[in-house]
């Protein structure tokens, strides 16, 4: 997207508000390329690194959505009757193979048939596996807006990998970055000494 300059409108709040938007839209070509080369990037790395162990990290909590109209009246009573039916969708991010075999970053939709119940303990979701729905796509090529949110989430997808795999001590991705270059760095100055 090119940068255009903001024309004259003679609505002072149409002014004011393309205004307010044109260095967010003006770069919107930008983020979306930081944010396909992050996860391109991260890809490679993964795979690079020859790692085959599948991972699955969930996108947030599961939501009931109605089925239709007739259940989404029942959403109102909830609290009332403390559980409802639905379909419970969730969104995943997997390092997984795609159909050629090849590992990837995959970005997932789940949908079972199913319902919450809060006033049992535990998980309040209940989802039928025998109604499982299940939508996969390499990441990156998925839609962007999809790139972009999922995004927000690959520093704790890595962390959460990474202790997956066994690292101990992985607090946050920048204690896990600062502790490797340090273990890298003290590893090569105890290599120079060796080596004088």
């Amino acid at each position: 997207m090119k940068t255009a300059p903001v024309p004259s409108f003679s609505s002072a709040q149409l002014q004011r508000a393309v205004q307010a938007v044109h260095s967010y839209i003006s770069g919107l070509d930008e983020a979306r390329d930081k944010v396909s080369a992050d996860i391109k990037s991260l890809e490679a790395y993964l795979a690079d690194s020859g790692l085959t162990t599948e991972f699955t990290y969930s996108l947030g909590p599961p939501k009931l959505v109605p089925r239709d109209r007739e259940e989404s009246l029942a959403f109102v009573s909830l609290q009332d009757c403390g559980s409802a039916t639905g379909w419970v969708e969730e969104e995943r991010l997997l390092w997984a193979e795609d159909p050629s075999g090849k590992f990837r970053l995959v970005h997932e939709r789940c949908r079972w048939d199913g319902g919450v119940d809060i006033d049992g303990g535990g998980d309040p979701y209940y989802r039928d596996p025998s109604t499982l729905e299940s939508e996969r796509k390499p990441l990156i090529e998925a839609k962007i807006g999809v790139r972009m949110r999922v995004h927000d989430h690959l520093s704790a997808f890595v962390t959460e990998l990474g202790r997956h795999l066994g690292a101990k001590g992985v607090e946050d991705p920048s204690a896990f970055v600062r502790d490797l270059a340090w273990f890298l760095g003290a590893k090569g100055a105890q290599e120079g000494r060796d080596g004088a």
